[in-house]
């Protein structure tokens, strides 16, 4: 298990490291309090939960936001690069399946929506484009620190597995070193009897030897009284 969510990792960091996602903004309309309203949309390929939640602190930029089911409207919104005065808001996250999640955005100026063909269509578009940059990135973030926590825990795994490793190894070397000191003792111990039994058999000869000389010198004592009797 731990091997795979490594792979998955590494996968995952490869992924980043080979491709960058395609950001691209296009004109879209919504129907939102019952009316169909002209904006512009982005297509962003992350998990609906996580871009909604980046999106609903993103939108809390530009004013006080009225939310509910995905869909935030802003009565007063500052909107610094779009128009000097207070504009209207609408937004709505939906996810589209497989395709993504969809990202929504109008401006009404009061008396239009800004459209493709507004000179403040670019701004409207820039402020998309940047806020899937962002939410791209962390991400990515995301991705790369789940990485490292992954990487530490199995570079400290690693580094558990080599030092038992080398305990194995100093413990089976102790044990060769032992074993050859006992056979080393069990040597010297067996010359030790052998000698031992040769200085018992030396001995015996030694005490036989000192027996027989005891009884000449015995006698030859005897011998001696037994002439010193027969002097007169």
């Amino acid at each position: 298990m731990k091997k795979l969510i490594i792979s998955f990792c590494v996968l995952a960091l490869f992924s980043f490291q080979g491709s960058s996602p395609i950001i691209k903004v296009y004109e879209k309309e919504e129907k939102l309090e019952k009316l169909q309203r002209k904006g512009f949309a982005v297509l962003i390929l992350l998990e609906e939960s996580f871009v909604d939640k980046a999106w609903s602190k993103k939108i809390k930029e530009f004013g006080k936001v009225e939310s509910r089911q995905n869909e935030y409207i802003i009565s007063e919104a500052v909107v610094p690069n779009v128009s000097g005065q207070p504009v209207r808001i609408y937004s709505k996250v939906t996810e589209k399946s497989k395709q993504g999640v969809e990202v929504w955005l109008a401006i009404d100026l009061g008396t239009e929506f800004i459209t493709k063909k507004h000179a403040k269509a670019e701004q409207l578009e820039q402020i998309l484009h940047q806020f899937a940059v962002e939410v791209y990135r962390a991400d990515y973030e995301l991705q790369v620190e789940e990485a490292e926590k992954v990487l530490a825990k199995s570079t400290k795994e690693y580094e558990r597995t080599v030092a038992t490793e080398l305990k194995v190894r100093n413990r089976i070397q102790k044990n060769k070193d032992e074993k050859k000191e006992l056979l080393e003792k069990l040597k010297e111990t067996k010359m030790d009897s052998i000698q031992l039994v040769k200085d018992l058999e030396m001995n015996k000869l030694e005490q036989k030897q000192d027996s027989l000389e005891t009884i000449k010198m015995k006698k030859a004592v005897e011998s001696v009284k037994a002439k010193m009797a027969k002097i007169q």
